[in-house]
């Protein structure tokens, strides 16, 4: 009905154009953000199509209060200086207020803005946000949380049966159990393999933000995160306490990126918004990157996909500015325990203190053995320096590494400089004594400079290895071009001359593309020319696809390799895996293929949770939570399910994307949900009735890991209060303009809960107005002076508490022009 109205409103205004008037009056719909008013008044040039917007009535609805504009000094011809406003082209509006974009829809008479600014409606929502979250102070950093799991001294927990056996057309097979839960208020993982051999996989008791936001307290398995030149076994099972279980370290021209992930998938590296590479861990926990720097001021991302749906981004910094502190700051870690597979003990103690919020000193222990038994028993002092000249940053750091059990000592240094676009890196290293050994040299530089030219990035050096009498030097050509977004191509071209030799050169290609919803594509190729000059060719196409739950077939994972070389021919193989996931089972069906032998799998997995064990919950990862609750009928509107009060059954709750409809008994469970996540718990609207509503549109939650929540909802039967806004001795020119600057605002305990705008025909209708006492109140935008309001600006409002609502009309506001009826 309204858009016919607007449409008929169109054709009269056309049709008044036989006379060669001038904009006419027009009344449309105007939105911005979260500002909306459906009956806004404009002139409209219906042959030009071109709306045109008072400046003070615009201002007025975008509330923008500090904006002074002389509208005797618009300079713009086709503006319409009326008595009461001043009307510009909407075309015109950019040169007078921060308007990012706008569209006009003639047929709806739809305009909605873009601006480039913050409402004041936004500010005001920021505020209440702050406020909410200075009330809980365990909220998130990003929303504000209702509802927090806390921690306990022990909870029943979660238990999970796995079955794997990754060839079929063999008996052997692994058979084992976990077990998470909630112990001495911290998060206890426990994986134990009893076929065929009976072994503890992992355990780990874990305490987040330990003394410091981002510190983990690990009891049990963790990963040392000391320099890659230290050559030690890194898998321990002691006590850690450090930032996270990846970590980074430049070796020469490259980036090595590794670490350990429980219950994850697929492991996707990036640099800015290009794919570099992706690991498929089909079972494992570990994984690694090896990565050529070609910009040296560019970090990395980590992106991880879990077993549960859950995805999680890590920034990676290969930076030495990255490590920084601020003056007055400190950070450490500490890491000691038990190789897992040898059992000797590793030891890393790491300090640093901001000095300076340019100037950071560090100290570091580190002692262990590698997997050869070769012992390490070092002590390390660094410092990272940012010189105070902003035109050209500039970033120094450097080690002195000192052997306990020799007098070798060991330095490292490196030079980071960007001017412009262009950067520069130098790097030496001098290492004695067992670095030798693992490094393969006692003495190592690196010239490097790097460009971006637009899309193209270029980086091109000279890298020597020393050990003893001999070298061997290595010139680099290394470009990356992004001219598509996903789009990444990359060149490498490496020419190494050992001493008294003719060399070798490589050139290498690598194309990959992320564009794809679901799947990833690199393409790599590699050119050997050696002393001879004989050519060793090799290519391969890697495509895979990534599993998300809110994508199609999400019950199916797939990726193959396609590989050819000159000495191998062609190798390819394929990964095949079909999920069945239920709420009582879990199921892969992996088929895998290579050297033309195909091997088809089974993995079972079925979890319990013990405090509800006849639950239909199979959650994936140990640490996963659960919420619960009851969905009830409020009747009284006090938030809590009173005897009389009825649950409410076949009610769709939704969580991610979770969801369950309530049983006859209007109760709920949802699982598979992440611990570490924030999660938003919705209902559906539409399996309510038309007249009930929930009392929070939703609760935002964070759980305690291998627990559960109860949460339950209470539902409002909703109301709707009307009323008109009536004139006395207007003309119809007139009473659109008050309408169009009257709003009808819904008051409760002194807060504005609802602004509404009245229709053209003056009613207005609040809806969804839960049992409560209210004030109904007008509001005029504008100061008349020639109308008065007779009788009423506000009524109270009373709603009693009963399972249906009701439509209470009659709250009217009367005015009444002042003297004969003219222009406002």
């Amino acid at each position: 009905m309204r858009k016919f109205l607007k449409k008929l409103i169109l054709f009269l205004l056309f049709f008044n154009s036989v006379f060669g008037v001038t904009p006419e009056e027009a009344y449309i719909e105007i939105k911005a953000k979260d500002l909306n008013n459906n009956f806004y008044m404009i002139y409209y040039d219906y042959e030009q199509d071109i709306p045109y917007l008072g400046i003070d009535s615009l201002t007025d609805f975008l509330e923008i209060k500090d904006l002074n504009i002389d509208r005797k000094k618009i300079d713009i011809p086709e503006k319409l200086e009326l008595e009461d406003d001043t009307y510009i082209p909407i075309t015109q509006l950019k040169n007078l207020i921060d308007i990012k974009d706008y569209t006009w829809d003639p047929d709806a008479l739809k305009l909605v803005l873009e601006p480039n600014f913050k409402l004041s409606s936004e500010i005001r929502k920021e505020a209440e946000h702050r406020i909410k979250k200075f009330e809980n102070q365990k909220g998130s950093n990003e929303e504000y949380v209702d509802v927090i799991g806390e921690k306990k001294l022990i909870s029943p927990g979660i238990l999970k049966f796995e079955y794997s056996n990754w060839d079929l057309r063999s008996s052997e097979y692994n058979f084992g159990i976990e077990y998470g839960t909630q112990l001495f208020y911290g998060d206890f993982k426990i994986s134990q393999n009893i076929e065929p051999d009976l072994e503890l996989d992992y355990v780990t008791l874990e305490y987040d933000n330990f003394l410091k936001d981002g510190n983990s307290l690990v009891f049990g398995d963790s990963y040392i995160s000391a320099d890659g030149f230290y050559d030690i076994d890194r898998s321990i099972r002691g006590v850690s306490i450090s930032k996270n279980d990846i970590f980074s370290f430049r070796k020469n021209n490259e980036t090595v990126i590794s670490g350990q992930v429980f219950g994850a998938n697929l492991v996707e590296l990036f640099q800015g918004q290009n794919l570099i590479d992706y690991k498929r861990l089909n079972g494992s926990n570990k994984f690694e990157f090896i990565v050529t720097n070609i910009s040296n001021f560019n970090n990395y991302t980590v992106k991880i996909y879990y077993d549960d749906g859950r995805i999680e981004v890590r920034e990676v910094g290969i930076l030495s500015s990255n490590r920084l502190l601020s003056k007055g700051e400190s950070d450490y870690s500490l890491q000691v325990g038990q190789s897992i597979d040898a059992k000797k003990l590793q030891q890393y103690y790491n300090y640093s203190y901001g000095l300076l919020n340019d100037l950071t000193l560090g100290t570091a222990y580190v002692s262990g053995v590698n997997e050869d038994g070769e012992k390490t028993n070092s002590f390390e002092f660094g410092g990272i320096y940012r010189t105070p000249l902003k035109v050209i940053p500039t970033v120094i750091e450097g080690k002195i590494v000192q052997s306990l059990d020799s007098n070798n000592i060991s330095y490292l240094t490196n030079i980071n400089q960007r001017f412009l676009q262009t950067t520069l890196f130098l790097e030496y290293q001098q290492f004695s004594g067992s670095f030798v050994e693992s490094e393969g040299y006692d003495k190592y530089w690196n010239v490097n400079l790097s460009r971006g030219f637009g899309n193209l990035t270029v980086s091109l050096g000279n890298e020597r290895e020393i050990l003893e009498e001999d070298y061997t030097d290595t010139s680099y050509l290394d470009l990356e071009y992004n001219g598509f977004r996903n789009f990444g191509l990359y060149m490498y071209n490496d020419f190494e001359t050992p001493k008294g030799e003719a060399g070798e050169y490589d050139l290498g290609f690598k194309v990959s593309y992320s564009g794809f919803e679901d799947f990833y594509t690199i393409l790599e190729s590699d050119h050997n020319f050696d002393e001879d000059n004989k050519i060793e060719n090799s290519y391969s196409i890697r495509v895979t696809r990534k599993v998300r739950r809110d994508s199609k077939f999400s019950n199916i994972d797939f990726g193959f390799n396609l590989n050819y070389s000159d000495s191998e021919k062609f190798y390819f193989g394929i990964d095949f895996t079909w999920y069945l996931d239920s709420d009582l089972i879990y199921v892969e069906t992996p088929f895998n293929m290579d050297d033309n032998e195909l091997r088809p799998g089974l993995k079972v997995e079925k979890s319990i949770l013990l405090e509800k064990p006849f639950s239909n919950i199979n959650t994936k990862n140990m640490d996963d939570i659960w919420v619960e609750g009851v969905v009830f009928l409020d009747k009284n509107g006090n938030g809590i399910k009173d005897e009389d009060e009825d649950a409410l059954p076949e009610i769709e709750i939704r969580i991610g994307t979770e969801s369950r409809f309530t049983d006859r008994a209007g109760k709920y469970i949802i699982g598979n949900l992440s611990s570490s996540s924030i999660h938003v718990l919705e209902v559906n609207g539409e399996t309510l009735d038309a007249m009930m509503r929930p009392e929070k549109d939703r609760v935002v939650l964070k759980g305690a890991s291998s627990s559960g929540m109860v949460i339950d909802i209470p539902i409002s039967p909703i109301s709707v209060i009307t009323g008109e806004i009536k004139g006395e001795g207007f003309k119809e020119s007139d009473f659109f303009k008050l309408l169009g600057k009257t709003e009808i605002h819904l008051i409760k305990d002194g807060t504005v809960l609802k602004r509404i705008y009245p229709e053209f025909d003056g009613y207005y209708y609040i809806e969804d107005v839960a049992p409560g006492t209210y004030t109904v109140k007008i509001n005029h935008k504008e100061n008349f002076e020639n109308i008065n309001l007779v009788g009423n600006s506000d009524y109270t409002v009373i709603i009693e508490p009963k399972e249906d609502g009701d439509y209470i009309e009659g709250f009217d506001f009367h005015h009444k022009m002042i003297g004969a009826p003219s222009e406002l």
